[in-house]
């Protein structure tokens, strides 16, 4: 293992020290023309990195090992600079090692590379004095630093030395006043004349590898040592009034806390020759998606902690990443121009404020707020560079973004839906439901986006996103709710919940009518049941103590009651897209919704497509909802000649029209999408001021795949690249899983690039969305099979390496690796969803999944065991005779000499069934074929099940005190293993057979 921490501090952290002080000497180094060396080899890539990897092995190899012969050590790196202490040393040891140094880098000044020969030098500057040193943070990550006015002359010292001299500061001048010294311009240098000899021994530190893994995530390290080149945000945070351990500790903590939220690399905390500061990474050593953004985002958290007395710089580019140093003492950090311009951005920047480069002004002016500070003129640059502020970030929605056109041929359908608008929401009353219709590119979307402009200010308005591959229970819902209360890109629990707490409180003030909000104990309930279905319910909350199917059914309440509760601030365009990939449980959600709302002002708006067989999908309410249907078609001639002229073509002839509404139909897509296309391919001329076709039509593409496919192919070879990876996730896609198959190649240039070429917009900080489906139906399609196959395979690995533990992910990942073909591995995550949404009653989902894992089991305990589970989802659903026709199956299959738990469960869950249709005789004779397996197998959990079951029959036929009696038979075997989950279900039926035998004290005590 690297040697990243100095053993110095390995051994304070082994007695268990804190902070604390030496004396002794102090040796700064900078290291010069390494900047120039770095910035030339970094246009070489690959072949540049490796270059500089080997001369910084060497340079730091030889200064580092001159430091350890006169028994000193690196203390901290600062970029292509470090600092050297050497305990209680009395000069020989820091005179000595600042003369090696000189000598070495004398020696080996120039290096000579296939790409160029680069000069490098050393300044070197001594002191002397008081240095203190801390460690800071927690278990969970650790720092170090060390400071004092000692640490501060040697930097002064080096700053007024030039290359390959040593500079002393007045702080050691007396101690080193008997080596020869040579005075200029009122300042003493170390004659590089001269020998010292090493001392005899040097203090020797006991290794401990284990250490390292407290201040450093190992597993995020590079294992080579070979660098590379990375895009990377380089945030410098100073911070001045700072002295005390206590305050230092405190700060750094929730700097490196935030840090980690956001995804950043805590470099060091450093005092040197620009004052305090903490260096905080983002792109490597690991790189996640929107870098500059989380770097933004991250500054903006840590400055408020002290406005007063916190400011920072960030710059964003090409710089070298990796060790830095020697085998035997390194640190991971970055080199480059990008670097040291951050640093002194930092510098001049006011305390309170961020300030930045012009680069990434023009990268992010789409997202944030800037202020021109002007042009400064910084240290090592030769032209003057222009300086921003960033300030507040702009509120950007997706909706804003997608549809640039004006509605064209619409008017018609906007009446209609403007009059229900005004006859019911706006005089308080349920407005029932609009169902659009049409075909895909006709402009169903378009015609609510443009409703809810138009009524902007007198409505609010839910979008609701079905979609087609994230096809799990209640998803347009789930992704609303995070949107609604600020749950996307916040990774602390505590804040989650803060800002639900804190964006329910505000809906709650507004609402207009307190008697139809419900009573505060409603409100209270659907706040809980809505935090739980968020995950982020209170330890101990009610949510915890339901079962799955409590879980929906109040989640389905709760979430009708809440829209109730915005209606009532403002009446409610409910829009929901895409039915036709809609999952049952938020078909069952508006089935609930739509009931006794009548004096709650709210209109559902849906689009869908047609079914292949021309039929069509509406929500599945009851037949009194009032509901209206929207059918969407064609633009007409003279709409697309409107459309055409007045924003895609400037002055087009007659001909140009007629060809292109041959060629669409008056689809407004394929209208859109086709006028681009002769723009973007120069095929117009200017004819008697109008645009004409330079060609016959007939040679541009055949039908709109065709006409997307050449869209797509005219795309840089990098963007479609991206594309045709993004359109394997699904219309909608995560950056960073996106970036995970890409090998992290996906940056916010290439998302803007594919904005920009309107290929897709954002959706939110952390998922992008295609424009139109259509694109990434032909991105997807154009592919070969082999490669739609590998690229599946990459998305399920990317998806299993970022939501590995996360549920509702299972049947994603578990869908591409059936795609890619890996289908023992879609049979693994398809049975773990099955099995979760089963637990969670979310019964269609688990058929659908436990059913594809049956597809590809070929071991029959697999089959069996997903064949039960298959068989409590049917009973669930109330499907009996599916289940029973599984059961009946299974046991003609059935080896029944082989007593092992898969039949006893057979027999058990059959007789639960027959008990449940009524044939208990029948029931009974397999519940002793349970009894004798469960009892061979000494399972007492099993017996326990079959004695309840018995219980249950008895309870059933009248029996209630032979029924007591066998579940407090069952209640003592269950105290003894002490399993909460069975006792639990014990009392509970207890209680009810004590109510019907209306003894209802006695069944309180139970309930209780």
């Amino acid at each position: 293992m690297l040697n990243l921490l100095p053993d110095f501090i390995i051994e304070k952290l082994k007695k268990n020290e804190k902070s604390g002080s030496i004396n002794g000497s102090v040796l700064f180094v900078d290291i010069k023309g390494f900047t120039h060396m770095t910035e030339v080899l970094m246009k070489e890539r690959d072949r540049g990195s490796e270059i500089l990897s080997g001369i910084i092995n060497e340079i730091f190899h030889n200064l580092i090992s001159s430091i350890h012969e006169y028994d000193g050590f690196v203390a901290t790196f600062a970029g292509d600079a470090f600092t050297a202490l050497f305990c209680s040393d009395t000069g020989l040891r820091v005179a000595g090692a600042s003369l090696k140094i000189v000598k070495e880098m004398k020696k080996n000044h120039l290096k000579k590379t296939l790409l160029g020969d680069f000069e490098i030098a050393v300044r070197v500057g001594i002191s002397m004095g008081n240095v203190e040193w801390a460690l800071i943070g927690d278990n969970d990550r650790m720092s170090y630093y060390f400071k004092g006015k000692a640490i501060d002359a040697a930097a002064e010292a080096e700053a007024e030395s030039s290359p390959n001299e040593i500079n002393i500061h007045i702080s050691a001048l007396k101690n080193l006043s008997e080596y020869m010294l040579e005075k200029r311009d009122n300042r003493y240098f170390l004659s590089k004349n001269q020998n010292i000899k090493k001392p005899s021994s040097v203090t020797e530190y006991e290794k401990n590898s284990e250490a390292v893994k407290i201040f450093y995530n190992i597993d995020q390290m590079p294992e080579k040592f070979i660098g590379e080149f990375r895009d990377v945000a380089s945030l410098f945070v100073s911070f001045r009034n700072y002295d005390s351990f206590e305050k230092i500790n405190r700060l750094m903590k929730t700097i490196i806390k935030m840090t980690n939220e956001y995804k950043g690399y805590f470099n060091m905390i450093d005092f040197g020759d620009k004052g305090a500061k903490a260096v905080i990474l983002f792109g490597a050593p690991i790189s996640y998606e929107r870098n500059l953004e989380r770097s933004i985002e991250c500054a903006k958290s840590i400055i408020p902690l002290d406005e007063n007395n916190i400011r920072a710089g960030l710059t964003y580019g090409h710089v070298f990443a990796g060790y830095i140093g020697s085998k035997e003492r390194c640190t991971y950090t970055v080199l480059g121009d990008k670097v040291n311009l951050s640093a002194r951005i930092m510098n001049d920047a006011p305390f309170g404020s961020l300030w930045t480069e012009s680069s990434v002004a023009k990268d992010m002016k789409w997202k944030y707020n800037f202020s021109d500070i002007g042009e400064i003129l910084f240290k090592g640059k030769s032209s003057k560079e222009r300086v921003y502020e960033i300030k507040s970030k702009k509120n950007l929605t997706i909706e804003e973004n997608l549809f640039e056109n004006e509605i064209v041929g619409r008017e018609t359908e906007l009446k209609r839906i403007q009059r229900i608008i005004d006859e019911n929401l706006l005089r308080g009353s349920f407005g029932g439901i609009i169902n659009i219709l049409g075909e895909p590119g006709i402009g169903k979307s378009r015609l609510i986006f443009e409703i809810v402009q138009r009524n902007y200010d007198k409505c609010s308005s839910v979008l609701l996103k079905n979609d087609d591959i994230y096809h799990r229970s209640l998803y347009p819902f789930e992704v609303f709710l995070k949107k609604q209360f600020n749950q996307i890109n916040v990774e602390s629990e505590k804040k989650k919940r803060e800002e639900f707490e804190n964006s329910l409180k505000k809906i709650v003030e507004g609402i207009s009518d307190n008697k139809k909000a419900g009573s505060e104990e409603e409100i209270i309930h659907t706040k809980e049941m809505l935090k739980g279905f968020l995950k982020i319910s209170d330890i101990g909350s009610e949510w915890e103590s339901m079962d799955s199917k409590l879980k929906l059914e109040n989640t389905i309440f709760a979430i009708k009651h809440f829209l109730k509760i915005l209606s009532l601030n403002k009446p409610l365009l409910l829009s929901v897209e895409d039915i036709q990939w809609q999952d049952k449980e938020t078909d069952e959600l508006f089935k609930v919704l739509v009931r006794k709302i009548e004096n709650y002002p709210i209109l559902i708006i849906t689009t869908s497509r047609y079914n292949d067989d021309g039929s069509t999908i509406k929500l599945p309410v009851e037949k009194d909802c009032p509901s209206e249907d929207i059918v969407i078609t064609v633009l007409s001639i003279e709409q697309s000649r409107d459309y055409i002229s007045k924003q895609l073509i400037f002055s087009p002839s007659n001909n140009l029209i007629e060809k292109i509404y041959e060629k669409t139909e008056g689809n407004p897509f394929y209208i859109e999408q086709i006028s681009l296309y002769l723009i973007e391919n120069n095929i117009l001329e200017k004819k008697n001021d109008k645009n004409c076709l330079k060609k016959d039509m007939e040679e541009i593409p055949q039908g709109i795949n065709a006409i997307l496919l050449a869209r797509i192919d005219r795309l840089t070879r990098e963007l479609k690249d991206i594309v045709q990876s993004a359109a394997v996730l699904g219309r909608e896609f995560e950056i960073e899983v996106l970036s995970n198959m890409l090998s992290g190649r996906v940056d916010e240039r290439i998302l803007l690039e594919g904005v920009n070429e309107k290929i897709w917009q954002p959706l939110n900080q952390i998922k992008y969305i295609f424009k139109h489906n259509m694109i990434r139906d032909v991105a997807y399609s154009m592919q070969l099979k082999s490669k739609i196959k590998e690229l599946h395979f990459v998305a399920a690995e990317a998806l299993e390496k970022i939501h590995k533990n996360e549920n509702e992910r299972y049947a994603d990942i578990a869908y591409h690796f059936e795609k890619g073909e890996i289908y023992n591995k879609a049979q693994y995550y398809y049975s773990k969803a099955g099995m979760d949404s089963m637990s969670n009653f979310r019964n269609y989902d688990a058929e659908r999944y436990l059913l594809s894992a049956l597809k590809f089991s070929n071991n029959k305990k697999e089959i069996n065991e997903l064949n039960i589970a298959l068989c409590t989802v049917y009973y669930q659903m109330g499907e009996w005779q599916k289940a029973k026709n599984i059961y009946v199956e299974l046991i003609n299959n059935m080896d029944e000499s082989i007593h092992d738990e898969l039949n006893a469960e057979i027999f058990l869950g059959y007789s639960e069934l027959l008990f449940e249709k009524g044939e208990i005789e029948e029931s009974k004779q397999f519940l002793e074929k349970a009894d004798f397996i469960f009892k061979k197998l000494n399972d007492k959990k099993g017996s326990i099940r079959v004695l309840m079951a018995n219980g249950q029959i008895l309870w059933r036929a009248g029996n209630l005190p032979e029924s007591e009696s066998v579940y407090k038979k069952a209640l003592e075997i269950v105290s003894e293993n002490n399993d909460e989950n069975l006792i639990a279900e014990i009392f509970l039926t207890l209680g009810n057979i004590f109510k019907d035998r209306c003894d209802f004290d006695t069944a309180m005590e139970y309930y209780e």
